[in-house]
């Protein structure tokens, strides 16, 4: 009994030391800063190709998928439809050539580039065969003909801030209910992070222009002077 035991323990410790790995990037930043970076927020541009990185370990194999080099495993980038049934998919890619069950760390890039525009719509990043591993989902991503990559020109208010430019304080307004935000840069790293306060400090920032995302959703262009 003490060996079945022992020999349980040792599968079960296997398991867990095999798992499934896999982090995303687009265009060098991670996803959530990518979409914060993006103009509307969380609005991908149409026919603007976007380079998708992906490291990860032991990818599971995709079900039915063969190639000539045996690299069977299968990355996911696609925009589907949450309330539709059967599913409706679109700007769907599904791209080959990564290394399947692999359990040393690997790195791929690929391009994608949405050609449709589509609103509402939950944008899925995972490993094909994947059975309750890694999966990144964004909710709530539009897809736009007149969306850009860049928050250096472009005045965003759908949040309410004060006073802006700041020396360091800004207070959103009122009828604001959030529990967190986060301060981005322009190059999309998150700077700051605040949880149940209507009051952002930013004064131990450089002097420039961040963005503020809010929990909601909501976003606003910060001047620091």
């Amino acid at each position: 009994m003490m060996k079945k035991l022992l020999l349980l323990g040792a599968l079960v410790a296997t398991t867990f030391s095999f798992a499934q790995t896999m982090s995303v990037t687009i265009n060098g930043k991670t996803v959530d800063a990518f979409l914060a970076s993006t103009v509307p927020v969380n609005t991908l541009p149409t026919n603007t190709p976007l380079t998708i990185g992906v490291t990860y370990t032991n990818l599971p194999i995709a079900p039915g998928n063969t190639t000539p080099t045996g690299q069977l495993a299968r990355v996911v980038f696609r925009f589907y439809q949450p309330a539709s049934s059967p599913a409706v998919f679109k700007n769907a890619l599904y791209q080959n050539g990564f290394k399947e069950l692999d359990l040393s760390s690997n790195s791929s890039t690929f391009q994608y580039t949405a050609t449709e525009e589509v609103s509402g719509y939950v944008l899925q990043i995972f490993s094909a065969g994947a059975q309750g591993t890694t999966s990144t989902e964004k909710y709530n991503i539009n897809v736009s003909n007149t969306a850009t990559l860049s928050t250096r020109s472009v005045e965003l208010n759908t949040v309410e801030v004060y006073p802006n430019p700041t020396t360091g304080i800004v207070t959103l307004g009122n009828s604001e209910e959030i529990s967190s935000a986060k301060v981005y840069d322009l190059l999309g790293k998150v700077v700051k992070t605040f949880t149940n306060t209507n009051e952002i400090n930013i004064s131990d920032l450089n002097n420039g222009t961040y963005i503020l995302k809010t929990d909601n959703g909501k976003t606003a262009k910060i001047i620091k002077k």
